[in-house]
């Protein structure tokens, strides 16, 4: 729209703007009515494409090529506010957290009960409390997961 307008404001003639602004609107009805008589596929290539399933599928299947993602988040409520399958992240480790974001994110409300200093580790399987921090750097160490700096 705004190159319409520079090249009106630039053009001197009335009738070449006019011609312009016609041309413009022509175009305008024909991609409308072209939307209103899309077909569905034209529709999916104007929407919000959902990347959710994508991501799980790395995710459950990157660790076989040898690819491991380590995600962060302040609060459980943003990993919940995802809406990725939580069976998805097969390691977990998890500080103390409210009531309702431990059971949707552990399927328990172990993360509740520690206090500060303490997390829970979740293999899939079983869970199991730690107040050693560098549990966590070693387990991350020996899964694959840091990586030394390197200059």
């Amino acid at each position: 729209m705004s190159e319409i307008l520079q090249r009106v404001r630039e053009c001197d003639d009335p009738e070449e703007k006019k011609r312009i602004v016609e041309e413009y609107n022509r175009r305008r009805s024909e991609i409308e009515t072209d939307s209103v008589q899309g077909t569905s596929e034209d529709e999916e290539s104007s929407s919000i494409y959902d990347a959710r399933n994508d991501v799980e599928w790395i995710i459950k299947r990157a660790s076989n090529y040898g690819l491991h993602f380590l995600f962060c988040f302040d609060q459980g409520r943003d990993f919940i506010n995802l809406r990725l399958d939580e069976n998805a992240f097969r390691h977990k480790i998890l500080f103390p957290m409210s009531k309702d974001e431990s059971i949707s994110i552990m399927g328990s409300r172990k993360a509740n009960e520690i206090g500060d200093g303490t997390c829970v580790y979740s293999n899939g399987k079983d869970s199991f409390l730690r107040s050693d921090l560098i549990f966590i750097v070693v387990f991350l160490a020996m899964a694959g997961r840091l990586m030394p700096a390197t200059a």
